[in-house]
């Protein structure tokens, strides 16, 4: 029964199917796509993300999954049209994915806890991760 709880992502990781499962109903492209209007509608949330970024990169806040530090680039999140397949791939990939640490660090400061609804959590994170991969392959077929 175990077995059948368990799925494995387009990376190959072992995830629990029923949580998946309840990511993918609350649509994190679409809560993805309102981080970034969230983000574009205010000029000091605008500038306040940047600077994260920057801040960031210079404090070495930013990891990947070794541990180790990185470094981000400072790039503009792109808004996307809801029913344009290739657009939703360039909002993820590099805008969403690349920016996810800078995001969390972002939706934790204090003067955004109005907005921390909007922060994804873990399950989200990776459905969105899986749906780049996926669009990638259209992607990939469209040029």
């Amino acid at each position: 029964s175990a077995v059948s709880e368990a799925w494995v992502d387009a990376l190959g990781n072992m995830i629990n199917k029923t949580a998946y499962i309840e990511a993918l109903q609350h649509d994190p492209i679409a809560f993805g796509r309102d981080i970034v209007c969230v983000i574009h509608a205010s000029s000091l949330c605008h500038e306040n993300f940047h600077n994260t970024v920057t801040t960031g990169n210079q404090m070495n806040w930013f990891t990947d999954d070794d541990g180790k530090p990185i470094q981000l680039p400072l790039i503009e999140l792109l808004h996307n049209v809801k029913t344009c397949w290739d657009l939703i791939y360039f909002m993820i990939n590099p805008n969403l994915v690349t920016s996810q640490n800078a995001l969390n660090c972002f939706f934790l400061s204090a003067t955004h806890k109005d907005i921390a609804d909007f922060k994804l959590n873990s399950l989200d994170w990776q459905v969105i991760q899986d749906m780049e991969v996926v669009l990638e392959v259209s992607e990939s077929y469209q040029t």
